[in-house]
């Protein structure tokens, strides 16, 4: 194959535009698109990442007003109040043996006591529960420990009682 100086010279343009051509559609346009759709993804997750910065913000700021009210709202409140007052309301002040403040937990537990009542009876076991647990106050109870007396079929409880806050 003998090419004149002039064939061969338009055969290797040809060739070096075709590879160019190659190159430029097949490498760098993939490689300049994929760069764009990450950066718009940067700019997206980036934008993303500021609103949850935001949120976070306003969600500490508002955990904090909302401690500060409960603390103001039950600044006066005393779980021994409470529970003494409501044994004298249903008549059970007589049977309890013993209300024992407790170390307060990480949990964020403002206060907790552990009550126990001798010699009560079911029906008066089941009222006191009730009123705990429908309380105004965030108040709850933690352990519960029941032993019948089968001679007199009274019950002996044990409790730990907790204002949440």
């Amino acid at each position: 194959m003998k090419l004149a100086r002039r064939e061969r010279l338009f055969l290797i343009s040809g060739g070096v535009l075709i590879g160019i051509f190659i190159l430029i559609t097949g490498v760098i346009m993939p490689l300049v698109k994929s760069r764009a759709t990450l950066e718009e993804s940067i700019r997206q997750e980036d934008a993303h990442l500021r609103q949850v910065y935001t949120l976070a913000e306003k969600i500490k700021s508002l955990q904090k007003v909302a401690k500060r009210d409960a603390q103001n709202k039950y600044k006066d409140f005393t779980l021994f109040g409470f529970f003494e007052q409501l044994a004298l309301e249903l008549g059970i002040k007589e049977h309890i043996e013993r209300m024992k403040p407790l170390e307060a937990s990480r949990d964020s537990i403002h206060e907790s006591i552990e009550v126990k009542i001798k010699g009560i009876g079911l029906n008066d076991l089941i009222r006191l529960l009730y009123r705990i647990d429908s309380s105004p106050y965030p108040v709850k109870i933690r352990r519960l420990n029941l032993r019948r007396i089968s001679t007199d079929k009274s019950i002996d409880i044990t409790f730990q009682v907790a204002l949440y806050g």
